[in-house]
């Protein structure tokens, strides 16, 4: 547990987005609260955040236009698998990733 907090220090040490002062939007996930889609963002970055905290997986296509997606940390280096819009989120899944 605490090398996933030091990972997510770095990340937030190095992504100003994902920091307190970055604006947050939140996409609806079909009308439920998980998993949670929401991208942070500052005039330098965009970062898109997954989350998943159950121990099953989804498919969701969010209404969120992406040209291009680096990941910048997953927990347990889990892989999601993108095919067009769809979003292929695996079970207990968290991940960061920075977009344009």
């Amino acid at each position: 547990m605490i090398n996933e907090i030091r990972k997510l220090i770095d990340v937030r040490q190095e992504h100003k987005a994902v920091g307190n002062l970055g604006e947050i939007e939140f996409f609806d996930s079909e009308k439920k609260n998980y998993p949670m889609i929401y991208v942070r963002s500052n005039d330098d970055e965009k970062i898109l955040v997954i989350i998943n905290p159950f121990n099953r997986k989804f498919d969701i296509e969010p209404a969120l236009e992406v040209k291009e997606m680096t990941q910048i940390y997953s927990y347990e280096d889990k892989e999601l698998i993108v095919e067009g819009k769809l979003l292929h989120i695996p079970e207990m899944f968290a991940a960061f990733y920075k977009i344009k």
